[in-house]
């Protein structure tokens, strides 16, 4: 072993004791340990009568503060800073690790929270999608049931009820399907079978407005003709869209009388060519009105009473042919709520229910 290691160790093992004694001195010195000594209390000194022989005794006395003292102190006040800072470093790691802890645990909640929000959406996507796939099987079904099967079925019927000789009920049919298939030109030819075998108060449909066939009530018949009156309103219509005066002597006088009319006008001319296809319009007759010869006109009052029909309208009132009144402002109305009324009158230019009128030939079985 070299001599340097020698002195090396030697010193270590000097410094090792100086530290292991200071440590002791400062804990006696801390908590105040009395250290036993012995002392000399007599002896060696003859010159008092003493016989010479040395005596000792112990005594405990309070430790002293030296270098060796300070040195433990700061050897003691190193350890615990050791000690303070390795608390620290500990408590610091663990709450390092509480505070990992916590972000993975909020990380892991935020995680759980997108991953339930994405399921919601995801779920609610599939309920979307059912749903609307739902919704669409819905309306193509109404919409198949209302354009095909319904229209279909009741072509069927009308047909059946057609080669049976009941054209009441197959005109009733037709008439709802107007628009299905042959359905217009098969109602037109029951309208006619029909007619061979009709009698007063029946229905008939005959002619559209609207989009819609026109159901007539059959006033009377004979053996030439038969007289239709509308079912319902078909439209609304002033009177006259100029309105009279109530000087006799003025041409305006008369705005109020039907060969002057705008209604006239209108019901023989826009409503005649829209409503009747060519070959309805032949089997209409021209009727004698007064002065006018009409294939579309309006009753009166009176014509209303005696023949005992009124129209079959929601409407406060409609239209009767005729003046009103002792001037030419006004002409004859009609109450759909009480239609035996009459002499009501209504404002030449204010639009009021259309219940239109025709005649049509009488076509003889066979």
């Amino acid at each position: 072993m070299k001599k340097n290691s020698i002195w090396v160790i030697l010193i270590v093992l000097l410094i090792a004791s100086l530290a292991i004694g200071g440590v002791i001195d400062a804990i006696k010195f801390i908590f105040n340990v009395q250290i036993k000594e012995t002392y000399l209390k007599s002896g060696g000194n003859t010159f008092y009568g003493g016989d010479g022989a040395a005596k000792y005794g112990t005594r405990y006395v309070n430790p002293e503060f030296t270098w060796v003292t300070a040195l433990g102190f700061l050897i003691l006040i190193g350890l615990l800073a050791l000690i303070v800072f390795g608390i620290y470093k500990a408590i610091k790691a663990k709450s390092a690790k509480t505070t990992d802890l916590k972000h993975e645990l909020t990380d892991m909640e935020r995680k759980i929270k997108r991953i339930k929000l994405e399921n919601t959406k995801r779920n609610f996507k599939k309920i979307a999608l059912i749903a609307g796939a739902f919704m669409v099987c819905i309306l193509a079904f109404t919409i198949m049931l209302n354009i095909v099967i319904i229209p279909n079925v009741r072509y069927s019927n009308a047909t059946n009820f057609m080669s049976d000789g009941k054209y009441l009920e197959a005109n009733h049919l037709f008439a709802k399907i107007s628009k299905h298939k042959d359905s217009r030109e098969l109602l037109t030819e029951t309208v006619k079978k029909q007619l061979q075998t009709a009698k007063a108060g029946d229905i008939v449909y005959f002619g559209s407005y609207k989009g819609k066939p026109i159901a007539w009530n059959i006033v009377s018949l004979n053996d030439e003709s038969i007289l239709l009156c509308a079912d319902d309103i078909v439209d609304e219509q002033p009177y006259n869209n100029k309105s009279g005066g109530i000087d006799p002597k003025e041409p305006s006088y008369n705005y109020n009388q039907w060969a002057n009319c705008s209604l006239r006008t209108w019901l023989n001319n826009d409503f005649y060519s829209t409503a009747f296809s060519e070959d309805e319009k032949e089997s209409i007759i021209e009727s004698n009105i007064g002065t006018t010869q009409d294939k579309v006109y309006i009753f009166t009052t009176d014509e209303y009473k005696n023949k005992d029909i009124k129209a079959n309208t929601d409407y406060t009132n409609y239209w009767c042919r005729g003046p009103s009144g002792t001037n030419g402002l006004y002409a004859q109305t009609r109450y759909a709520i009480d239609y035996k009324a009459s002499g009501l009158s209504g404002n030449l230019t204010q639009k009021i229910g259309v219940v239109p009128v025709i005649s049509l030939k009488r076509v003889s079985e066979g």
